[in-house]
């Protein structure tokens, strides 16, 4: 039986076939046999395919009549969650309060709790998500049973509202976009609690960014500036934190105007944060935010692919090394370079950057929705080429 629904939803999107192929990165006959029932999206297709429909994961489910996925402490393990481990697809919840495991693997002192904290954030921007996903309900469950105590509640809170942005952070690359925004409202709420503005302003950055991934441009958007307002009567003093903050606030706020095909108003958030970079001195990593010159620069590649300028992205990607950044941002630049490469035709180009970004960040390269996108169209168009197909074989894809 055809799966009439999504057939529907592409119609009233009026949206051919190809269209909705080219958006996703798939061969057109690749969407005529989804809708034909002769085959099943992927799991990475799906999560594209539910962001270009403009519906949530569980009601694409339902359109492709698979039952919709379940939330639980017994969730997969990452892998599964990113290359598929059975229809099923069920989530790991990071927001699920798990007692004893955290008695078992951690200590109970604020202290140790706020290195732990650092830890698993150092573990996200090395691209190393399997340890995050395994250790973050347990710090979430310690610090929420701290946050009881008179004593260091705010202290409490504060950490809180980073571990729930971390989570976030986590859901979103995995594509769960309910959880995600969830794990946000928690840590708003923490931050509140906390009343440390510099917390809420830095998870309303993340709120920004958690739509923006998720096709919300426009919202996005509103709510970047609006938290440009509130991070600059922060960073006044020149905080080290207030101004990387406020910057990628602003990183945030150019890449949603070039999605929604501001150049104007890109340049202007560009500008304004190149100059908070400037006060900044130096790539650093406040909150995890690895802002400084260099994050400012690969931006400007990434804008430049929004506003259909791959050339001058091309042109535009930083010569020097990127050694300063953590390995998720180097990998999260590279896939973006191989996407210019890939606009233009430059398809071996394009294999060489993500190969070479592979070896620094495999989990990342290997699982990123964007980058396993590349490889399924490039084995649509160049599948004699043995790198793609190696290429190919490392991430499970396979022709469609």
């Amino acid at each position: 039986m055809a799966r009439d629904q999504l057939r529907v939803r592409r119609d009233q999107l009026s949206l051919t076939q190809e269209d909705l192929a080219a958006m996703i990165g798939v061969d057109p006959m690749t969407v005529r046999r989804w809708e034909t029932t002769e085959s099943m999206p992927r799991p990475w297709a799906r999560r594209a395919l539910a962001e270009m429909l403009k519906v949530d994961i569980d009601e694409l489910m339902r359109m492709l009549q698979i039952e919709p996925a379940v939330t639980g402490q017994d969730g997969t393990g990452l892998e599964s969650c990113l290359c598929g481990g059975g229809e099923s697809m069920r989530r790991r919840s990071l927001l699920s309060a798990v007692p004893a495991l955290a008695t078992a693997l951690l200590p109970s002192s604020v202290s140790a709790l706020e290195v732990e904290l650092s830890t698993l954030w150092t573990s996200y921007q090395a691209s190393r998500y399997q340890s995050v996903v395994e250790r973050l309900p347990g710090l979430l469950a310690q610090l929420q049973s701290h946050s009881s105590h008179a004593g260091d509640r705010r202290q409490c809170e504060r950490l809180l509202g980073f571990a729930y942005q971390l989570s976030s952070t986590v859901l979103t690359k995995l594509g769960h976009q309910e959880p995600a925004l969830n794990a946000l409202d928690e840590g708003i709420r923490a931050a509140e609690r906390s009343e440390n503005p510099l917390v809420l302003a830095s998870i309303k950055r993340s709120q920004a960014h958690t739509l923006l991934t998720f096709g919300y441009a426009s919202n996005a958007l509103g709510l970047a500036e609006s938290a440009i307002v509130s991070s600059a009567a922060l960073s006044r003093d020149d905080s080290p934190d207030a101004l990387s903050v406020e910057g990628t606030v602003c990183l945030v706020a150019a890449v949603a105007a070039a999605k929604e095909g501001d150049a104007k108003l890109t340049g202007r958030f560009l500008d304004r944060a190149e100059g908070i970079a400037q006060r900044l001195g130096r790539d650093a990593n406040c909150l995890w935010t690895a802002f400084g010159p260099t994050n400012v620069a690969i931006h400007r590649v990434v804008t430049s692919v929004e506003l259909g300028q791959p050339r001058k992205a091309i042109a535009s990607a930083p010569i020097a090394s990127l050694q300063s950044l953590p390995s998720e941002r180097r990998a999260r630049h590279a896939i973006e370079l191989a996407r210019a490469h890939s606009l233009v035709g430059q398809v071996d180009e394009g294999v060489a950057v993500l190969t070479e970004a592979e070896a620094d960040a495999s989990e990342q390269i290997r699982n990123h929705r964007v980058s396993r996108q590349l490889v399924e169209s490039w084995l649509s168009s160049h599948g004699h080429n043995h790198k793609v197909v190696s290429l190919a074989q490392r991430m499970h894809l396979e022709s469609a």
